[in-house]
Order: C-alpha cells, then structure tokens, then sequence
C-alpha cells in the first residue's frame, strides 16, 4: 500500500528566495505599469471631456447667432404691458410684412384685370349703342327781341355785322363716343388680358409657396427660441458629468418635469439622449 506524501509538508518543496524575488518585482513592475496607464486615461478622458465642451460651446454660439439674425426676418416676442401685467407677445419679421404687400399688390392686379374684361365685354362690336348728338336749339323769342332793339337804336341803318353780333348761338353738345372693336380686335386683347392673367396666377402660386416656406421656418425658430430659453434657465447647462459616465452638452428639449439633454457616453466614442427628472411629483 502506497502513502501519498503531503503536499503541505515544506519539505518536499524548500523554499527558492530568488523566485520570491523575481516574482515579487513583477508584481510591483505590473502595479507601476497599471498606475502609469490610468493616469494616461485619465488624461486623455479630461483631454476629450475638455474638447468636447469646446466644441458644445462653439455650436451654442452658431445657433444663437442664427436666432439672432432671423429675429428681424422672421419675428420675434415683444413684451407688452397689458393692464397691470406683461405679455409676450409675436412680432411677424419684415419678410412676412414684405409678403404681405406683394399679396395685396397681386389681388390689386387680378381686380384690374377683372375690370379691364368687363369693359371689353361692352365694347365689342354689336352691343354698343351710339348716342344721338343733341338737337341744336336757339331762342326765336330773345333773338327777335334783340333784332327789334338794334334797328330801332340804329334808325334802320343797321350794317350787316351789327345784325350778326346781336345772335347768339348755343354750342352744341359734343356726341358721346364710345370706341366699339370689331371681332378681331376683340379677340387679340381678350387674349392678352387672359395671358396677364394666367401670368398672374402662377404668380400668385409661387408666391403662396413662399408663405408656406416662411411659416415652417418662423415654426421652426419660435421653438428654437423656446428652447434656448429654457437651456439658459435650466441647471444642467455647465456640462456636468453624470454618474462619472454621461457627460451632458446641450438641451433638446424640456417638458412639464424632465429634460432630455444631448449626451456623450465616456470611455465610448458614442452619442445619447438622456431624460433627467428635474420636477418630479413627491408625496
């Protein structure tokens, strides 16, 4: 029967001081090595931290020069004194005043148009009336009454130019011209007037799309506006470090009890959107 000999018995193995030595060198070699590289993540993590704030800055900067030009195109809130309190109220921009004369310059235009076809309508060839020139009418009773005045003062010698100047004559009435077209003529500036027309239309379209396009835009800048006002107000804007994890850049956006913020996740090259509760509801 064969005994195993125990493994806990020093002396089946002695102790070998210089690989007590060696091993412990490496350990402390590793330690130090170890030590060396987080201080260099450390490093490097501030380095990003640092640029990606930089960067965070610069782009809250470029927007709110954007707002800032687009206040006087597009509008801009006016506080206003109602009462005893103050409102906000929209101002439109002088893009939108601009457009609001070219609409009522082109509504002008199609009235006109529309009068100018009516009148031709009245002047085509058939359907207008001359008026009849008045009658030309002379008093026999004061002309006789003058005669008489003029012989009786001249003795009966009265010249021929004394007679004459006595007369008076009423100018007739001018007639009423009315110009009237014929079919040809009736027809070229028919054509005309429904070619300025059409030209009018499909301006008046493109000119609609152009409303349509300024009202996204003013939608789109009254909420950046909102949301720039609720970035200055909100108490994440420093870009703080949450949980030594999410470092926060920019506001997205702000609801009755949270706020969700543009991220970037450390140690990952990854972009995220957190949701913080800042007014939740306690009992």
């Amino acid at each position: 029967m064969h005994v195993l000999p125990n493994l806990a018995d020093t002396n089946l193995f002695p102790p070998n001081p210089q690989a007590k030595v060696e091993s412990e060198k490496k350990l402390s070699a590793s330690t130090k090595t170890e030590e060396v590289h987080k201080k260099q993540l450390a490093k490097c993590v501030e380095v990003v931290k640092r640029l990606l704030v930089e960067k965070s800055t610069i782009e809250k900067k470029e927007i709110r020069r954007k707002c800032m030009q687009n206040r006087l195109r597009l509008g801009q809130f006016v506080t206003q004194r109602v009462g005893a309190t103050y409102q906000e109220n929209w101002q439109d921009g002088y893009a939108f005043q601009e457009l609001s004369k070219r609409q009522e310059n082109m509504q002008q235009l199609r009235e006109s148009i529309d009068r100018l076809r009516k009148t031709l309508s009245k002047k085509k060839e058939g359907t207008s009336v001359r008026k009849k020139p008045s009658s030309l009418s002379t008093s026999t009773t004061g002309n006789n009454s003058n005669s008489n005045h003029t012989w009786a003062s001249s003795g009966g010698n009265s010249s021929g130019s004394n007679s004459n100047d006595s007369f008076s004559f009423l100018k007739p009435d001018a007639p009423a011209k009315e110009c009237v077209l014929t079919q040809q003529e009736h027809y070229e500036k028919d054509e005309i007037l429904k070619l300025r027309a059409n030209s009018y239309k499909k301006e008046d379209a493109a000119l609609q799309l152009e409303v349509e396009k300024l009202e996204r835009e003013r939608n789109l800048h009254i909420r950046e506006l909102k949301r720039i006002s609720n970035e200055d107000q909100s108490r994440f804007k420093d870009h703080p470090v949450l949980c030594d994890r999410y470092l926060l850049l920019m506001l997205l956006g702000k609801g009755g009890f949270s706020e969700v913020h543009k991220v970037r996740v450390c140690l990952r090259k990854k972009k995220s959107a957190v949701l913080i509760l800042t007014n939740y509801p306690t009992e």
